[in-house]
């Protein structure tokens, strides 16, 4: 893995709260995008829904790992994430609980 993907994983696990699970980066063909997500295995998934579960989408790798290291931080200090301007990516909360 190169250098610079490690220091954003490394941003990553640092900003996961206590608990949380961080699924691997995914690119998406037919959008042409990177995406990736976070959950908070606690909270029980009702019809298949998590309301802890949060997702980017970002034009590269290293923007989708940093920008959901940057939601999640947000996360861990009680504060809700919101998009950024004029940025090409993308935190969302899939479901309010």
């Amino acid at each position: 893995m190169p250098a610079f993907l490690d220091d954003a994983w490394s941003e990553l696990y640092d900003a996961t709260p206590a608990g949380w699970f961080v699924g691997q980066p995914s690119y998406d063909e037919g959008r042409k995008v990177w995406e990736q997500y976070a959950f908070d295995p606690r909270d029980r998934a009702r019809a298949g829904v998590r309301s802890r579960e949060w997702m980017t989408v970002a034009p590269t790798e290293l923007e989708v790992i940093r920008e959901l290291a940057r939601c999640l931080r947000l996360i861990r200090e009680g504060r809700v994430p919101t998009l950024r301007a004029r940025r090409p990516s993308l935190c969302w909360l899939d479901s309010l609980g």
